[in-house]
């Protein structure tokens, strides 16, 4: 039932994909499946952010955060940090996108199977950059998050970083290193 909801997300067919959510996640609750009943709440979460849905989707990452109390899942509740970040950032609540952001970056430090910090850097950078104009702390999370970034992501975290960092310095009227920058990302194998 995920499944075919998470395919109905991807063809942009929101409500087959919340039908098949709703339904995966009765199903979990009726027949005492917890990992998959989170799993529902989790991903319908995410279909309510894209669809700019905050109310909706912050009622259910809370729910999943809830049920987080009890069940070990520090993989998950991570996610559930990371994606409060991003509903405060679209709210345009600075403090608080910030907070879960960290919240994210310190669990994934206790994890030694994954690696999201890149995204999670990715994410802080363009905070200070949209929210605060503050382009020199926004270059440093950029940069950061291409350290960090783990091989099979590392093209997409970069060709992001350079086109970030080419509206730094293009904000901060240096375009010269701007017009690098963009060229770089026009370089990258996700282009070519």
């Amino acid at each position: 039932l995920g499944n075919i909801a998470l395919v109905y997300t991807q063809k942009m067919e929101v409500d087959s994909a919340i039908k098949y959510l709703s339904k995966t996640i009765d199903y979990a609750k009726e027949n005492n499946v917890p990992k998959m009943y989170r799993k529902g709440l989790f991903d319908l979460g995410i279909l309510y952010l894209k669809q700019d849905n905050y109310i909706e989707a912050f009622r259910n990452f809370h729910k999943v955060r809830d049920e987080l109390e009890t069940a070990k899942d520090s993989m998950l509740l991570m996610h559930v940090y990371g994606n409060y970040g991003a509903l405060y950032t679209k709210l345009n609540n600075f403090d608080s996108a910030l907070h879960y952001y960290n919240k994210a970056i310190e669990l994934d430090n206790q994890l030694s199977t994954v690696d999201y910090r890149s995204s999670n850097y990715l994410n802080i950078g363009e905070l200070y950059f949209r929210q605060k104009a503050d382009w020199d702390t926004a270059a440093y999370f950029y940069r950061r998050a291409v350290e960090l970034a783990l091989p099979s992501k590392y093209n997409a975290i970069k060709l992001k970083t350079n086109i970030n960092l080419g509206n730094v310095f293009s904000k901060k009227i240096q375009l010269d290193s701007a017009i690098k920058y963009y060229e770089d990302a026009l370089s990258s194998p996700l282009i070519n």
